[in-house]
């Protein structure tokens, strides 16, 4: 009777685990989280670290980001000190905030909008994904309003989504009118 009870438990628990592991939206989630995807990404963040790479035509550029300076190496070389905060409501809305020392002046650009998770596009696992819709900007001097389909939006992969940090993926690729190719490779770890 132990050995059925045994073999029983066994099974639930390797039951449960396939379950559990099926259920991350992203790579590197957590194997079990009570909270929810919303109730995680909700909340204030700083972007503290990234890395990335840039390519124009032939020409490649590599990043590094450690919180507050970008480096730039390859084709493109050089720095810059910037730093950027999200703030996600749980009703939909965000807040982004790009701080810029390098300018003559000190520049803080803010974007505002709603901010949303996909329900799963082709291969991509429902909510494994945020899509932001930019509504307004502001540079500090000028302000600008988007409406309907002329607002910019941005779509990340959520690679990570955990109480205390996320990381964003992306890639993406344009031609020009001149047949120029730019792709970019990107992630962003952000911190509470």
């Amino acid at each position: 009777m132990k050995k059925v009870l045994s073999i029983l438990t066994l099974s639930l628990l390797v039951t449960s685990a396939a379950t559990l592991e099926s259920c991350k939206r992203g790579e590197g989630d957590p194997f079990i989280s009570l909270l929810s995807r919303k109730a995680r990404i909700t909340g204030h963040w700083k972007v503290t670290s990234g890395k990335g790479k840039d390519v124009i035509g032939n020409s490649v550029t590599n990043w590094t980001y450690d919180g507050t300076t970008q480096v730039y190496t390859g084709a493109s070389t050089g720095s810059m000190t910037f730093t950027q905060e999200y703030t996600f409501e749980k009703d939909g809305t965000f807040k982004w905030v790009n701080s810029n020392p390098n300018s003559m002046v000190s520049e803080v650009d803010t974007y505002t909008g709603t901010w949303n998770f996909t329900a799963g596009i082709g291969d991509q696992k429902n909510k494994s994904q945020i899509l932001l819709t930019i509504l307004t900007y502001n540079d500090g001097v000028s302000s600008t309003t988007f409406t309907g389909s002329d607002a910019p939006t941005l779509l990340y992969d959520l690679y990570q989504l955990k109480n205390k940090e996320i990381i964003f993926k992306g890639t993406g690729t344009t031609v020009d009118n001149t047949g120029i190719s730019t792709s970019e490779e990107f992630e962003w770890v952000l911190t509470r």
